[in-house]
């Protein structure tokens, strides 16, 4: 009995109280601190079956005493958009990780000794420091924009709950890790870099709920749910505000912070033009396709080059602001209602069961992957990456009641998974089936 409780002790001390310390930066260097270019314990990984407990208890509280109603298609997109952000990993494209960081690491400009204090402490706060800058960014380039707002969608959801925190972009992790690329020049390795960068990521997983209000003294240091949900609001106050990972101390000093109670009107949550689709392709690259076709039909290299680099509301005809015009942000409508098209529970349901399915399989299969020394992606990468993206497809056009539902339904039935069983052997026989059996589908979508 007492090897019983110890092995549950140890299980839940490695996968349940440690992943959730990391959430508050409660852990030591000693029981945080990976062996060089590895990641035990990844805390990323450690703490997703408890976000996923975490997000059910908040639906639930929420429904029984907070009167805040979780929307089944806001909440499946936002699932669905950190599954898409998760092919870059299978699709092993690491490339900052196994090639740039290790060369800028080769000219650091300080030299630590890897399992020190001195170097978990200076990459914890040059960490979140950087990420404080990149987010900055993302939000006041808009080609950061592109990679942030509408084409990593993480603004997009006009909604604030605990699920929204997934709602990530394909690019934007690689993008971050690009603009924190000082952090090698610094001397700090790669592994604790990764380290502090996932438990800063974590640490902003709990910030995204309108259950917390304030938290007293905590709020004149730390990020928290106050002063994020600022940051995820349109209204004008709102704007370009708020940006910290963990420590709120950097908006503090650089003029970019906003309290939630500097202004009496009720934060509405989403884009200042919203996005109005449920459909995961355009979510991630329509404003990426808006971006380059601005910066085709600049005149001149400094217009392009502004087109690119200036914020998303700049306009030639007023240079003077180089993020636009704030005063051309609109108030908005306090009657407004949150797009919402009229949907099946059927639709509703089977939709969201498949994004839950083909995430599950996504997380399953990465596990996989990060055992794996192989660099390079192989068939089956290749095939889970297209299945899942078809069928978040399908689930996004569902919920947006889009015209492009039989056809999605039509390749991915008839097309795809016939393709999928010859591969892997099954025969022509199961094949036709499959198509038939797609043909029937896609004719009743």
């Amino acid at each position: 009995m007492n090897e019983t409780n110890q092995g549950l002790n140890e299980i839940l001390s490695k996968n349940v109280w440690l992943p959730m310390r990391a959430w508050f930066y409660l852990v030591t260097p000693e029981e945080s601190t990976p062996k060089p270019w590895t990641r035990e314990p990844d805390f990323l990984e450690l703490s997703g079956p408890l976000w996923g407990l975490l997000i059910l208890i908040e639906v639930l509280l929420n429904k029984s005493h907070f009167g805040y109603r979780h929307r089944m298609n806001d909440m499946a997109t936002n699932v669905a958009m950190g599954c898409l952000g998760r092919i870059p990993i299978v699709l092993r494209f690491e490339l900052i990780r196994y090639y740039v960081y290790p060369f800028v690491y080769n000219y650091r400009l300080i030299e630590f000794d890897y399992y020190s204090k001195q170097h978990w402490v200076f990459a914890a706060l040059v960490v979140d420091f950087l990420y404080y800058w990149a987010h900055r960014f993302l939000h006041e380039w808009n080609i950061g924009w592109a990679a942030h707002s509408r084409n990593g969608l993480h603004h997009s959801s006009e909604d604030y709950n605990l699920t929204t925190a997934l709602r990530q972009s394909v690019i934007q992790l690689q993008y971050n890790e690009i603009l924190l690329l000082p952090c090698a020049l610094l001397g700090i390795h790669w592994t604790m870099f990764y380290t502090h960068y996932s438990i800063n990521l974590t640490f902003q997983f709990w910030i995204h709920t309108e259950i917390i209000r304030t938290l007293g003294p905590f709020e004149l240091i730390f990020n928290t749910p106050s002063h994020h949900r600022v940051h995820h609001g349109r209204n004008p106050f709102c704007i370009d505000k708020n940006y910290a990972g963990v420590l709120i101390i950097w908006d503090r000093i650089f003029g970019t912070f906003a309290s939630e109670d500097s202004s009496n009107e009720k934060i509405q949550y989403g884009l200042v033009q919203p996005a109005g689709t449920f459909d995961v392709l355009p979510l991630q690259f329509d404003y990426t396709k808006y971006v380059l076709t601005k910066v085709a039909s600049a005149r001149g290299s400094g217009a392009k080059l502004r087109a690119l680099f200036f914020g998303p509301g700049f306009d030639e005809s007023e240079p003077q602001f180089r993020l636009g015009n704030p005063s051309h942000i609109p108030t908005p409508d306090v009657k407004y209602t949150p797009y919402d098209e009229t949907v099946s529970v059927f639709s509703k349901v089977f939709a969201f069961t498949q994004v839950l399915v083909i995430t599950h399989f996504m997380e399953e299969h990465i596990k996989t992957v990060q055992r794996s020394e192989e660099t390079v992606f192989n068939a089956d990468d290749l095939l889970l990456c297209i299945g899942t993206v078809l069928t978040l497809m399908s689930c996004g056009a569902r919920f947006s009641k889009s015209s492009s539902l039989a056809l999605i339904e039509l390749l991915r039935f008839s097309v795809f998974i016939p393709c999928v069983l010859l591969f892997y052997g099954y025969g022509t026989f199961s094949a036709a089936l499959a198509t038939l059996g797609g043909l029937l589908f896609a004719s009743l979508s």
